[in-house]
């Protein structure tokens, strides 16, 4: 009996050690391919049922601690540095990225990481929620025309990824929240 106790915890113990093989996700920007390296972290999404502030924070919580030991997450962070995004080019960067390997996820659960995205890239934003979709509530220094333009804490901030009328309740969850301003420049030069 001694010995099958050991077995099994041996293989138990070897089993906790076992690589996992990295595969790759590819996905389009400015029609050009982008492959990196992934591995399904974010298979383990939780989302909530409503998108409360509260909601917001929790799972914004959630990506930060995946992103945090993630390969996909890095790269993409990396990647973007390297083709030196900013501005619109960046955001839709990270939202073709978002929605390759959150595909089974809703929308707002992607706006979020493409949040999450902003913020590492040290973009200062908050997010807000209104019927179970996310604002992401960015500070820009550009004119911005044809979106609500909101002033809090005496910083001009606009909606990127959505035009709602008005927005309250208004969140920054995330522990490393950047402090740039989104610049809405659409110059992209590949370098």
């Amino acid at each position: 009996m001694r010995i099958s106790k050991t077995l099994v915890f041996i293989i138990g113990f070897s089993a906790a050690f076992i690589i996992h093989p990295v595969s790759e996700v590819t996905f389009n920007f400015l029609h050009q391919e982008v492959t990196l390296p992934y591995e399904s972290g974010f298979d383990d999404l939780f989302e909530p049922i409503s998108w409360s502030p509260e909601a917001i924070e929790l799972m914004a919580e959630q990506i930060e601690q995946l992103a945090e030991k993630d390969i996909f997450t890095e790269s993409l962070l990396n990647k973007s540095k390297a083709l030196q995004l900013s501005g619109w080019p960046l955001y839709l960067f990270f939202k073709g990225a978002s929605d390759k390997i959150l595909s089974n996820y809703s929308r707002a659960t992607k706006d979020l990481f493409i949040g999450y995205l902003l913020s590492a890239s040290g973009y200062e934003l908050a997010l807000a929620s209104e019927n179970d979709e996310i604002f992401l509530i960015i500070r820009t220094q550009s004119d911005v025309y044809g979106k609500l333009i909101q002033e809090i804490n005496g910083k001009q901030y606009f909606c990127l990824n959505q035009n709602p009328e008005n927005w309250d309740k208004v969140v920054a969850p995330f522990i490393n929240n950047g402090t740039q301003p989104f610049n809405l420049s659409l110059v992209y030069t590949n370098p």
